[in-house]
């Protein structure tokens, strides 16, 4: 980020439905995987800040069941990650 010039996050939201909306049956994940390995080398460094997101949404884990039945409630493990969002 350039000193003096303020964060511009009025869209970001347009920003992450372009970049979803590219991941179709053409998607490489194999430049995906390249890309990714080189921010995870820059984040340390301070060069850029990573902001992850998730969803659990539609994702059947209250079906599972172990043999003990099926959970009650489901959460996660405390996550010593900085600007992750779990939906």
């Amino acid at each position: 980020m350039v000193a003096g010039k303020e964060r511009e996050y009025h869209n970001l939201v347009d920003q992450l439905r372009n970049a979803i909306r590219k991941i179709n049956s053409n998607f490489n994940a194999d430049e995906y995987l390249l890309h990714f390995l080189k921010s995870v080398e820059l984040v340390p460094k301070g060069e850029i800040e990573n902001c992850s997101f998730t969803s659990w949404c539609r994702f059947p884990v209250y079906m599972v069941d172990y043999g003990w039945g099926k959970p009650k409630w489901v959460c996660t493990t405390t996550m010593p990650l900085k600007n992750l969002v779990i939906l």
